[in-house]
């Protein structure tokens, strides 16, 4: 039932121009009816017990049907995997955001240890050039990388570790 606006056919019960179309294929009758009614008449129904009863038994047999095409749906493996750990992910995360925030510290801690090329992209971008990081070559990234090697081992050997 599309819904269209009639601009020369103004309703009666709430001034508007906007109506469903119901075409009949019996007979090809075409109805006019308001949206706003329509849309009223809904809702009163709904409010019914049966209207209860059915609105119920629609949204529990259409989520069984999206959940049957998902697992039903032949996908790859890796697929599936991915779409697991996104959904752990987001349980995580409403439901106990402080494991969350760790396990992000924890990764960012082994990237900034190990100097991932990221990290060094984003420390030459904020603190050493007008560069964006797309501009930054990776002979570059390298030759920062051994120089940030560097200054860790001697400030190690002056405060008398050793790495």
């Amino acid at each position: 039932m599309p819904t269209i606006d009639i601009p020369d056919k103004i309703c009666p019960h709430c001034g508007g121009t906007r109506w469903t179309v119901t075409v009949l294929k019996s007979n090809g009758y075409v109805s006019h009816v308001c949206f706003y009614r329509l849309a009223e008449n809904r809702k009163k129904w709904r409010a019914t017990e049966k209207g209860k009863e059915l609105t119920l038994m629609y949204a529990k047999t259409d989520s069984r049907k999206r959940i049957l095409e998902k697992y039903n749906a032949k996908q790859s493996s890796k697929d599936l995997k991915a779409k697991l750990a996104r959904n752990k992910y987001h349980r995580d995360k409403l439901n106990d955001p402080e494991k969350l925030k760790a396990c992000k510290n924890k990764t960012y801690n082994k990237s900034v240890i190990k100097l991932a090329d990221w990290i060094i992209r984003k420390y030459l971008v904020q603190y050493e050039t007008c560069l964006k990081v797309s501009d930054i070559p990776q002979w570059l990234t390298e030759l920062k990388r051994k120089e940030l090697l560097l200054t860790r081992q001697i400030k190690n050997k002056k405060n008398g570790k050793d790495n």
